[in-house]
């Protein structure tokens, strides 16, 4: 039986950047019937599903969302040094976002009297129908992720997440 999971990261286009890069903020949350657990352990088993929506968490909004993901990119490598995992942890590395900003409720990102956001939600692309990753290796990877946003003004932004994360079967 598969496990639903969403990766929520965040964009904070007040955070300090260095040149064009900034870090992203993530969590990870475990779906149980459509509803949403305690912060789930980034560990995951093959045929679990990642549905992945970035959410503006800046500070300050000026009038309203006036940009756009522009790219995503799941950069996969394996976190042991023996017996490396082969092929890649998930179906799909390249994930596709709604270009319109839709406002959705935020499990990672709450905090009182704000649980809402701008947030770009994934969509299925011309190779998968579905809305969402599926865990398609067996093995433990590190995951980061890179975010191409904008413009806002003439400026683009590249958010990062480091690989601290690991994603991957309990077994390996």
């Amino acid at each position: 039986m598969s496990t639903a999971y969403t990766w929520e990261l965040g964009i904070d286009w007040n955070a300090i950047s260095t040149g064009t890069t900034s870090y992203l903020r993530q969590g990870f949350v475990k779906m149980v019937n459509n509803q949403p657990t305690a912060m789930a352990p980034l560990c995951t088993e093959v045929g679990d599903t990642i549905t992945f929506k970035i959410f503006d968490v800046s500070t300050i909004h000026v009038d309203g969302v006036s940009y756009n993901i522009r790219s995503f990119t799941i950069l996969p490598k394996s976190a042991t040094v023996i017996a490396p995992p082969q092929g890649d942890p998930f179906n799909s590395l390249q994930i596709t976002f709604d270009s319109q900003t839709q406002i959705v409720e935020s499990i990672a990102f709450a905090t009182p009297g704000i649980s809402q956001y701008p947030a770009w939600v994934q969509q299925p692309d011309e190779h998968h129908e579905h809305p969402f990753v599926t865990v398609q290796t067996p093995g433990r990877f590190l995951v980061s992720f890179l975010v191409q946003a904008g413009p806002v003004g003439f400026a683009c932004r590249t958010f990062v997440v480091d690989p601290e994360m690991v994603v991957g079967s309990n077994g390996t």
